[in-house]
């Protein structure tokens, strides 16, 4: 049986009771704060409003230039919470949560980004699955935008605990990405891993899930634990799609140096597929025809989904192949 094949891909689902403790006692949440006063109120609403509550919370101010820092000091003062507020330069993002993984008190973290919630029952899900796959060193949900519709706390309580043995299998099916603020991770996996990317702006933290992919497994709850406002801390994020991201490198100097061990490899090959297949249809559709080709061909066309490169292949080949029949129509007509 290859590491591909359809049984080994399919995630194996576990169901759990509910938790009922007070605290997370292994659990730091922290939080990268960068001029978000405006909402890191609410933010820090919904983590003590969660039950069981974290052990200890880590705001990394990374320089904020507003009143953000001089807010979450007001709140830890009467907070039940226990709130720890470290201040740097600003440095970004990677290098405020990679701050926050080494003053971390606790064997896990979850970050949440300052903008974003936690839904109710959010930490209790993580918790549970913990306890239901203890061999998982990253448990992730999903995130909804604002306005859309959410679980309730029992409604998530509920909710399946699936283990996958392969988290690139899993994005090739469709499945969702981790993201930054629907993720609580051993501290000694990212420490390993090596963190998160610093000095890179765009997609920082996919590179992050792409290296813990590689080296260690997964547990995932198929339901909402956070929201993200999309709309108070929008950067600009779409005009950076169709762009190389970071882990693409990454990916490669792996397979070079022989990082990737075997039973990932060829699924970690695929995805990289996938996703270059994807960035070709965005940038075939956004007018880029020269890029898409180019990209295009740089594809393993040996790994990658079949029926995925080929619509790549149509899009982006469409407006020549319109043009030839274009010329061609008049001849059949005189015919």
């Amino acid at each position: 049986m290859t590491a591909l094949s359809p049984r080994m891909e399919r995630p194996t689902r576990i169901c759990t009771p509910s938790v009922n403790v007070d605290r997370c006692a292994d659990l730091s949440v922290v939080i990268p704060l960068h001029d978000k006063a405006l909402f890191i109120a609410r933010t820090l609403a919904s983590i003590e409003a969660q039950r069981p509550a974290p052990a200890e919370v880590v705001v990394i101010d990374d320089g904020s230039r507003d009143e953000s820092a001089a807010l979450v000091e007001r709140i830890a003062a009467r907070s039940p919470l226990t709130i720890r507020l470290i201040r740097q330069d600003n440095r970004g993002v990677s290098t405020a949560r990679n701050a926050g993984m080494r003053a971390a008190r606790r064997d896990w973290i979850a970050f949440l980004d300052a903008d974003d919630t936690y839904l109710p029952g959010a930490l209790a899900a993580f918790e549970r699955a913990r306890r239901a796959v203890p061999g998982a060193e990253v448990i992730f949900g999903e995130v909804c935008q604002a306005g859309q519709d959410s679980l309730s706390a029992l409604e998530l309580a509920e909710a399946p605990v699936l283990f996958l043995s392969d988290y690139f299998a899993h994005l090739v099916r469709g499945g969702p990405e981790v993201t930054a603020s629907s993720v609580m991770i051993r501290r000694g996996a990212l420490i390993r891993a090596g963190g998160f990317p610093e000095g890179v702006t765009v997609g920082e933290d996919s590179d992050t899930w792409f290296r813990l992919g590689c080296e260690t497994r997964f547990a995932y709850l198929p339901a909402p634990v956070a929201r993200y406002h999309i709309e108070d801390g929008a950067s600009g994020w779409r005009a950076h799609q169709g762009e190389v991201p970071h882990w693409h490198q990454t990916f490669a100097d792996w397979i070079a140096r022989g990082r990737i061990a075997l039973p990932r490899r060829r699924s970690a090959a695929r995805f990289h597929a996938y996703s270059c297949l994807h960035a070709v249809i965005w940038q075939a559709n956004a007018g880029h025809r020269d890029l898409a080709l180019a990209r295009l061909a740089q594809v393993d066309w040996q790994v990658a989904p079949k029926a995925l490169w080929v619509k790549a292949l149509v899009i982006a080949l469409a407006p020549s192949l319109l043009r030839a029949w274009l010329r061609l129509k008049p001849r059949r007509a005189v015919r």
